[in-house]
């Protein structure tokens, strides 16, 4: 396996952007792309008409050369409602070709109860091409909140050629066949047992020890908050910009070697081998009281990995505060519980979790106001 370096731009945070762009703004008034700018950072502030009003502004000047028809129509679908959305896409932004058309318009109409029309936009979306694989986990979650397990294993069984391998595929394939009463098969594919490894980290000697080390990253992790966080008590940082801090860059080797021996052992795992290329993504959560991150699985990922730098006391009476939670989709699916089960993981300082980024995996809230800080690399294949 290739590994390939690459680090994401890190922005400045959106309370920046947006000082900075409104300057811009005010020295280039005609400029559109500096107002579509602008409608973005508003956008990741939460301030969704303000976002709006920028982004018309920048259509006005742009007119059919306009490029922010998603954020636009996003800012749409927080501030004014899904019919509002659908009267854009089905009158003004008229591009049923663009996959963020589908995606958008599928959002819409999923709002507005209308599961059908939401997915058949969904898989457009995904047949035409999607990137991110935002549609991808629209369509498998919305079948999955409607228990229609059927359609979900077809779909899984018979994915698109670029979803080959595809994680979500995966862990959704697993949920249909559970849903379906195929328990034997559907734990051929999650194992919580089997697929879950745990390994401690030994810092290199200059940081002092495992404690030393870990309260240095916290200092730096806590010191590069993101700009917003779109929940209450939960900070998810995946643009940071301490990605060169000495203390990330001695764990972030540490997971690059532990990642690669656990994807030596894939194919005993019945599992895909390894990638040819890959790279390392990396982000950090901060929970505080009642943040968690939610049922989730890594789409775009081989591998997930934990790592606890900092686990406050639990603030709550729950047996498993402040645990991760394997195998956890009862809300994804409502009201399932999966046949392979569910684990819950004790959270523990210096110690770094990897499984297979389809298995569903969430966080037990620590009911503490104290923060729990983790970070979170995958190994994610490159075409």
């Amino acid at each position: 396996m290739a590994w390939i370096d690459s680090t994401p731009d890190a922005r400045p945070p959106a309370t920046r952007r947006e000082a900075l762009l409104r300057q811009a703004c005010d020295a280039a008034p005609r400029d559109s792309r500096l107002r579509l700018a602008l409608a973005e950072a508003l956008f990741d502030l939460g301030r969704f008409d303000e976002a709006i009003g920028a982004a018309e502004l920048a259509l006005a000047a742009e007119g059919d050369r306009f490029a922010g028809w998603p954020v636009l129509a996003t800012a749409m679908l927080r501030a004014r409602g899904a019919d509002a959305v659908l009267d854009l896409c089905d009158h003004r932004w008229a591009a049923p070709g663009d996959s963020r058309w589908h995606l958008v318009r599928g959002r819409a109409l999923h709002r507005l109860g209308r599961g059908g029309e939401a997915r058949s936009d969904f898989a457009r979306a995904v047949a035409i091409g999607d990137s991110g694989f935002a549609a991808l986990r629209a369509l498998l979650e919305s079948l999955a909140a409607d228990r229609e397990a059927e359609h979900l294993l077809r779909y899984c069984e018979a994915p698109l050629p670029h979803l080959q391998g595809n994680a979500a595929i995966r862990g959704y394939h697993a949920l249909a066949l559970s849903l379906l009463g195929r328990g034997e098969d559907a734990n051929r594919l999650v194992d919580l047992d089997a697929m879950t490894s745990r390994v401690p980290f030994e810092p290199p000697a200059e940081f002092g020890g495992i404690d030393a080390f870990n309260a240095t990253l916290a200092a730096d992790i806590l010191r590069d908050r993101p700009g917003q966080s779109r929940q209450t008590d939960v900070d998810a940082n995946y643009a940071m910009r301490i990605r060169h801090s000495p203390a990330l860059d001695a764990l972030r080797a540490f997971i690059r070697t532990a990642l690669r021996s656990y994807a030596d052992r894939l194919p005993s795992l019945g599992l895909p081998p390894a990638p040819e290329q890959a790279r390392i993504g990396c982000g950090t959560v901060v929970l505080r009281r009642q943040g968690r991150n939610g049922q989730h699985l890594h789409a775009k990922a081989c591998l997930t990995s934990v790592y606890h730098v900092v686990v406050p006391q639990p603030g709550s009476g729950h047996p498993h505060a402040g645990a991760l939670a394997m195998g956890v989709c009862d809300e994804i699916a409502p009201g399932h519980r999966a046949s392979w089960g569910e684990r819950h993981l004790a959270a523990a300082p210096g110690w770094l979790t990897i499984f297979p980024a389809h298995i569903f995996h969430d966080v037990v809230a620590t009911g503490s106001t104290d923060a729990r800080i983790t970070v979170v690399a995958d190994l994610d294949p490159l075409a």
